[in-house]
């Protein structure tokens, strides 16, 4: 079932100012309630492609957008499922309470109806289930360190050669070393799921690259370093 029967999602108060959207700043909650709000408008997913989003959510700063996903996604706010796009598990959940009643409702001859809402319900229980077992691996990581450690320019080496993706691993450590390890304000937690979403963009640009191929070909360092104007000369 679409959202566009329901024109508003549950908003639970007590949950979001206790849940840990609420120890982030001010401009990323905001991300993340503009997020949702698309995803639940979508049905569900979103685009996770920078340029894409940015134009979707009203051409907001890209620099600033890309520091807000990655604290979300470290705190698997926000989720990125195979395909690139992103979704928020309490959306889903909402989409398939809807689904699920829809079914009870629906009358025993409009199978087609059926079929339709438990495809979707079967399709946000797959990115759910997906995003749980990752969340256990995560999860074990957590409990063995009780503080972020680093990783060495060979640990990032070994870990982009097992993903297969062309990540710089000097440029990634170097990138980080000289922010602290810090993402935004946050430190960071998880240095594997930062190397995950860098492979996700990289995919997406070298996609869009394929599809214009006038454009002129970027370099990784590029890609990840922010661009500043200098103004009319």
């Amino acid at each position: 079932m679409s959202s566009k029967n329901l024109p508003y999602f549950k908003f639970m108060v007590s949950d979001w100012m206790s849940g840990t959207i609420f120890s982030h700043d001010m401009e990323t909650q905001g991300v993340f309630i503009n997020l949702c709000a698309r995803m639940w408008k979508n049905g569900g997913t979103i685009t996770g492609d920078i340029d894409r989003l940015s134009r979707l959510l009203g051409r907001v700063d890209k620099q600033m957008l890309s520091k807000c996903l990655d604290l979300l996604e470290q705190d698997e706010l926000v989720c990125l499922d195979k395909d690139g796009n992103l979704y928020v598990k309490f959306i889903c959940a909402q989409l398939e309470d809807r689904a699920a009643l829809h079914v009870k409702r629906s009358d025993a001859g409009r199978k087609g109806g059926k079929a339709n809402a438990k495809q979707m319900l079967s399709k946000c229980l797959h990115k759910e289930s997906e995003s749980e077992t990752e969340s256990e691996h995560k999860t074990e990581e957590t409990r063995k360190r009780v503080v972020f450690v680093k990783p060495s320019v060979e640990e990032i080496k070994e870990y982009c050669k097992s993903r297969d993706n062309t990540i710089d691993a000097e440029y990634f450590f170097n990138s980080y070393e000289s922010k602290g390890w810090m993402i935004g304000n946050t430190k960071m937690k998880n240095w594997k799921s930062t190397i995950c979403t860098w492979e996700c963009r990289d995919k997406d640009r070298k996609a869009q690259q394929h599809s214009q191929p006038s454009l002129p070909t970027q370099t990784l360092e590029q890609r990840y370093t922010p661009t500043t104007s200098t103004g009319n000369e």
